[in-house]
């Protein structure tokens, strides 16, 4: 009788075992897999706005200013490693500080500066996706 029910627990798992592998794959897909697709492009942009715009992000006065700000540095480090295999921790905290503070810096400082409000809209929905990609990454980490 034992044997029986471990062959027929056997089937059941061998029947289910699909079903529960695509359930693992839909939750990947669902909730994480769009999200680091979504810091992806995030740091892609970034760094196309690097190339752009250099002597904006690279200027003393504003670099100093930066230093003020270390955005959500410890959510991103609380975050579980496996989350970030390709995507560098200090990387993402570099593009959530230089966002903040250019947008603050440039609200302050360069006002009537055409190119400066350029980057300031193309960081403020930049850093739409990206706080949105990082609040779910945080709240998949709590329910570890």
């Amino acid at each position: 009788m034992k044997k029986l029910v471990l062959a027929l627990g056997g089937i059941a798992l061998g029947a289910c075992s699909g079903k529960i592998y695509q359930g693992i794959k839909n939750t990947w897909n669902e909730f994480i897999f769009k999200d680091l697709i979504a810091l992806r492009k995030v740091i892609k942009q970034y760094e196309e706005m690097e190339k752009i715009y250099p002597s904006y992000l690279n200027d003393p006065k504003f670099l100093e200013f930066r230093k003020a700000y270390k955005y959500d540095a410890e959510v991103i480090h609380n975050m579980k490693d496996h989350l970030f295999s390709d995507l560098k921790k200090e990387k993402l905290i570099q593009i959530g500080t230089t966002m903040e503070a250019f947008m603050e810096y440039g609200d302050k400082y360069l006002e009537n500066d055409e190119t400066a409000l350029k980057i300031n809209w193309r960081f403020c929905t930049m850093k739409f996706r990206f706080d949105s990609a990082l609040f779910q990454l945080q709240d998949i980490n709590k329910m570890d």
